[in-house]
């Protein structure tokens, strides 16, 4: 059963208020996380290389990738270019 005292009594506010409050929330949080997962995608130009180094799998230490892109994981992973 809904209990609308609450909301009559001003304790919670108005519950139209609490959804508009909860939208804005998840979508600064989509956003924020979009943004997160565009600034890791490291595109490569085909006179480069790029070389993500630290936990990369498979027992090695480094992945170079030359004229593609990779997704570089924040806090285990970085990246530097190589010139050719």
């Amino acid at each position: 059963m809904f209990n609308s005292t609450l909301f009559a009594d001003g304790l919670f506010g108005e519950p139209s208020h609490w959804l508009i409050l909860m939208v804005i929330v998840l979508a600064l949080l989509f956003f924020s996380f979009a943004t997160l997962l565009f600034n890791r995608y490291k595109r490569c130009p085909s006179n480069r290389v790029l070389v993500i180094f630290g936990k990369v799998g498979g027992g090695n230490t480094s992945h170079c990738v030359h004229g593609g892109a990779a997704f570089v994981l924040p806090l285990i992973q970085d990246y530097a270019y190589l010139s050719l």
